[in-house]
């Protein structure tokens, strides 16, 4: 086997070792038995992701978009929504006020959550398509 200059072996079998050693953990969709009935339960994680991506369509914003009316990078809404970040109370308040809804609205069934988007979308002073009033 060889030995890189640090000490450390190095080729084919180093890589493997390596990709062996950690575990990648993933956060989907979990289902779970609710007596009477064979529903499935989303994880919060994926319920956040499915909610922002709804909202973003519904506001016709970008992820660039959005970071920007939350002060966030696009990159970390990009990870909220791939469900490879969890999102902290912080942020999820700073991306519901942007969207206009309380916090709890991302945390929703997304079918439920959706009129919410709507709702707050009629009710925006500026929407996207639309002329605004010049003076």
């Amino acid at each position: 086997m060889k030995v890189s200059r640090h000490g450390k072996p190095s080729g084919s079998s180093a890589r493997s070792d390596a990709a062996s050693a950690a575990p990648v953990r993933q956060h989907r969709t979990q289902v779970a038995s609710i007596p009477g009935g064979n529903a499935r339960v989303e994880s919060p994680r994926s319920t956040v992701a499915k909610n922002i991506q709804m909202a973003r369509t519904v506001f016709s914003w970008s992820q660039e978009g959005l970071g920007t009316r939350c002060n966030l990078n696009r990159t970390h809404i990009s990870a909220l929504e791939r469900e490879s970040l969890s999102v902290g109370i912080d942020t999820l308040d700073r991306i519901a006020d942007a969207f206009g809804v309380a916090a709890y609205v991302l945390l929703m069934p997304p079918p439920d959550a959706q009129r919410f988007f709507y709702q707050s979308f009629m009710e925006s002073p500026a929407r996207p398509g639309l002329p605004t009033a010049r003076r």
